[in-house]
Formats: C-alpha cells, structure tokens, sequence
C-alpha cells in the first residue's frame, strides 16, 4: 500500500507544502496532468492501486455549509511568489481555482482514479465541518460513490496546520484553541453512512 498526495491545483504555494506533507506521510506528491494526457488515458491516478491511500490537498474556508474548496495558481496577472515579512512565510498574487463536490468528483474521474479505489482522504481545513449542510466531504462522497461504490472519504474537523514534519489540527471550538493529530478529528464517509474518530472510541452518524 502506498500513500499519495494529489494536488488538483498545482500552484506554487501547495507545491511546496505538499513537499512537507509527503515527507511527513512517507507519500508521493502528483499533480493534475493536462487534458491531453487523460484523454488518453494517462493521468495521474490511473496507475494508483485500490488498497493504496489518497490525499486531496488543497484549501478550504474553515467553516461548514461552503460550496466549494479551492487553491491558488498562476494567473496572467498576478503571478503567485512567495515573500517573508520577519521571517514570516506569505503568499501574494495567483488566481484561485475551487471545485465544488461534484467538480472534484469528475476531476478525480478525468485523472483516471481506478474504479475500486477505497480509501481517498481530503486534506483541507474545515471539511469535516457540519452546519445547516452535512459536511464537505460527506457531500463529495455522495458525488464520487456515483461511480466508485467502495470508497470511504475522510475530512477533518479542525483547521489543518502544515510545518516540517508535523501535521496537526487545530479545533476552535469552544472558546479554545487545541490541537489534535489527524485521526483524532477524522470524519469518515461512506455510502450511506458515516464515523466519527473521536478521542474516546468511534461513533456513528447519520450520513449521506
């Protein structure tokens, strides 16, 4: 079983985090291939195995009830640069790029992802987040199930927090800021039903 992270949009900024991510997974990083190449059936999920794991990378607004995640590219103006301001990392300039459930659900599609993939993990704040809708990544899973009947999608309950060798959540909630490894805020949807990795044990919810 092998561990990759997909970057649907492949700007500077999530090219160099992803850099992080996969060091600290022990993953391989692929990026979004041109529309020649899935045409042809060559894009970069194609050669994924179904017991291997997928990571999604990208942004989301921290919060429940949002339409879409997304990530910044290079745009005609302005391009995306990197800059620091005591010593501080900060990212100006790009164009953002968002997929709402169903858009990324065709991306994952177009690139090939293997009809009896299982396990696909969306590494973006806020996605486990539920509100009025049922959370992102529970919509998504709706959206994707469509054609891959055995896939579970996991999303997580926090604002994700990226440094080198560490990848932590961070859960607001409560007047508190406290941080909590991936497992211990995962939301995990299947068809039809979903589970809660909690601290204490697992739970099950009603799901999509």
């Amino acid at each position: 079983m092998a561990i990759y992270i997909y970057l649907p949009v492949p700007g500077p900024q999530m090219i160099s985090l992803s850099g992080m991510v996969a060091k600290t997974l022990g993953g391989t990083v692929l990026q979004a291939t041109s529309g020649i190449a899935r045409r042809t059936g060559y894009g970069c999920l194609s050669r994924l195995h179904p017991s291997d794991t997928l990571f999604i990378f990208t942004h989301g607004a921290g919060r429940a009830d949002t339409a879409t995640i997304a990530a910044k590219q290079h745009g005609w103006l302005p391009t995306q640069r990197q800059t620091f301001n005591a010593e501080t990392e900060h990212w100006e300039g790009g164009v953002f790029k968002a997929f709402t459930t169903e858009q990324l659900a065709e991306d994952l599609r177009l690139e090939g992802l293997p009809l009896n993939f299982m396990d696909v993990r969306v590494l973006a704040c806020g996605g486990g987040y539920a509100g009025t809708l049922s959370p992102w990544v529970g919509r998504f899973c709706t959206k994707l199930s469509r054609t891959h009947v055995f896939v579970e999608v996991t999303g997580y309950q926090g604002f994700v927090h990226i440094s080198p060798g560490s990848i932590r959540v961070e859960d607001k909630s409560g007047g508190s800021n406290t941080f909590h490894s991936l497992e211990e805020k995962a939301l995990v949807y299947r068809s039809g039903f979903a589970q809660l990795s909690a601290d204490r044990g697992r739970s099950s919810l009603v799901g999509v």
